[in-house]
This record gives C-alpha cells, sequence and structure tokens, in this order.
C-alpha cells in the first residue's frame, strides 16, 4: 500500500509538503484491481487514524467498495464519515470534486490518497488536485 498526502486550500496554497495538521481529512482509495475486502480493510484501517470526513472510492467496482466501507463506518458506531464512489470519473473530474465538493466550509483541508504501490493512476490524482 502506497500513502500520498496533500494539503488543500481554496485559496490556491496547496503545499505538499506541510499538511494542515488540525483540519479534516478526505481520503481517496483507489481500486487499481477491483473490490477486495483485504485492501479496502488496510486502507480504512490506515485512513481513520486521521479525523477523517469523508472517502471517495475510485475504480471499476467503487459501488460495492462503497458499500463495505459504509458498513465499516456503521462499526465505528457514531463516526460521521462521507463516502462517495466514482466508476468513471477522470483523474481530473475526481480532483475537481475533491478540491470543490468535500468539504463544505472549510478553506484548509489534507487529502490522503491509499493505492497500490505501483499506482499512476493515484500519482496522476495528485497531479490534478496540485493544478486546480
Amino acid at each position: 500500500m502506497k500513502e500520498y498526502s496533500i494539503s488543500i486550500s481554496r485559496r490556491n496554497d496547496t503545499n505538499l509538503e506541510n499538511p494542515y495538521r488540525d483540519g479534516s481529512y478526505v481520503a481517496v482509495f483507489v481500486l487499481e484491481s477491483g473490490f477486495d475486502k483485504s485492501i479496502l480493510n488496510s486502507y480504512f484501517k490506515k485512513a481513520t487514524s486521521y479525523p477523517l470526513k469523508f472517502i471517495a472510492i475510485w475504480g471499476s467496482d467503487a459501488h460495492k467498495a462503497e458499500d463495505y466501507v459504509d458498513g465499516l463506518i456503521e462499526e465505528l458506531m457514531g463516526a460521521d464519515i462521507v463516502t462517495t464512489s466514482h466508476v468513471g470519473d477522470s483523474s481530473d473530474e475526481l480532483a475537481s470534486f475533491i478540491v470543490n465538493a468535500t468539504i463544505v466550509g472549510e478553506d484548509n483541508f489534507n487529502c490522503i490518497v491509499y493505492s497500490s504501490d505501483n499506482s499512476t493512476r493515484a500519482e496522476s490524482l495528485i497531479a490534478n488536485i496540485r493544478t486546480i
């Protein structure tokens, strides 16, 4: 598993090296090889170590994975985490969604992207977030 981290400012102050440590977090789970409970469990365990408010799941089995992650959230009893699935979105579309539609009312937040170790899709997503 690889974890990418980027800080997002809606005031165009994106900086990968200096995250807003006290801010909210958005997680993106990149599904490279379809629905896999063990991979989702490891992404979820790692992501929920942050003050997480939102999980976007990206890949061909994102709808099925979102249902599974919703079940994990329910097990946390009281966790207020929103999930979305993104099956056909390009990295440009997902980057725009993350920056503009995930954490309402906060100008600064963090995005953590989880993927397989050799994911070019995750790197493309991070690059697109940086350009917004």
